[in-house]
């Protein structure tokens, strides 16, 4: 189902965020990439699932995106 396929997609980040090449950047693009996605829509996708699945993740993965 897509729910369940979007929830196993989305803690799928949380290992790639934590190997050597997993850079925000990579991630998103990579993501972007096998899901048919826009960047803008898979770089959201990827700050949703980090938020849910890691948080302790976002600021060191974003710290320069999330400056007011």
């Amino acid at each position: 189902s897509q729910p369940a396929t979007a929830v196993a997609l989305g803690r799928s980040v949380c290992p790639k965020a934590l190997s050597p090449s997993g850079s925000f950047d990579a991630i998103v693009s990579e993501m972007a990439e096998l899901n048919n996605l826009t960047r803008e829509r898979a770089a959201a996708f990827t700050i949703v699932a980090i938020a849910t699945y890691c948080p302790a993740l976002i600021s060191p993965m974003l710290p320069h995106r999330l400056q007011a």
